[in-house]
């Protein structure tokens, strides 16, 4: 499919992808009460979600696991985004939407520098350290080991283990979907009002 076929539908941030057409909301009203939606939820349309939007039942239910990782979990919003960029540390879309994220949340350069080279940060807290080994290996389908889990139960809760999973789970997903869509990074407007819908929970909480 040659580029020039596509609809824009944000012409301000770009192409969504490179593999698909983009939607046309003025045609397809389904889709455009689901980007409704998932703007309430979000404070934005990523082009992650855009990109599967053809499927406006299955970007519901898709974006309902998302919000539920990054808003209804049983974590802080640090540990959310240490899960999150542990599991992305290779998808640079991914790693350029949670990095900051994961910043102003307290998560330092140095620390962030060793999750992207998959190592554990010695300097993290125990309970925190905790949760990014389990990251790593969980995200590796190479299995969890008992030490690990075990080491894990002693700081968390079995609820807080498997919002770490479903977190992690959601995400290698979205890694998967951005890979095989070619799904292209929004620029620094965008990625900035992420942020800042992240800062107005945080001052919320």
């Amino acid at each position: 499919m040659l580029k020039d076929e596509r609809v824009i539908v944000t012409p301000a941030w770009g192409s969504a992808m490179a593999k698909l057409r983009e939607v046309d909301l003025e045609t397809n009203p389904e889709i455009a009460e689901a980007f409704k939606r998932l703007e309430a939820s979000r404070g934005w349309i990523s082009n992650l979600m855009r990109s599967i939007a053809h499927a406006p039942e299955g970007l519901q239910r898709y974006q309902a696991l998302g919000h539920y990782a990054r808003y209804d979990t049983d974590l802080t919003e640090a540990q959310k985004e240490l899960v999150v960029c542990a599991t992305v540390r290779n998808v640079s879309y991914g790693w350029e939407h949670h990095a900051p994220l994961a910043k102003q949340c307290g998560v330092t350069d140095g620390q962030l520098a060793l999750l992207k080279a998959g190592e554990v940060p010695p300097d993290l807290p125990p309970n925190d350290q905790a949760l990014c080994r389990f990251t790593f290996e969980f995200s590796s389908f190479k299995g969890v080991r008992q030490e690990t889990a075990t080491e894990l139960l002693r700081h968390f809760t079995e609820r807080q283990i498997v919002d770490m999973a479903l977190i992690s789970a959601f995400y290698l997903s979205a890694g998967a979907l951005i890979i095989g869509f070619d799904v292209e990074l929004e620029g620094p407007d965008a990625l900035r009002r992420e942020q800042d819908w992240q800062r107005q929970k945080l001052q919320g909480a």
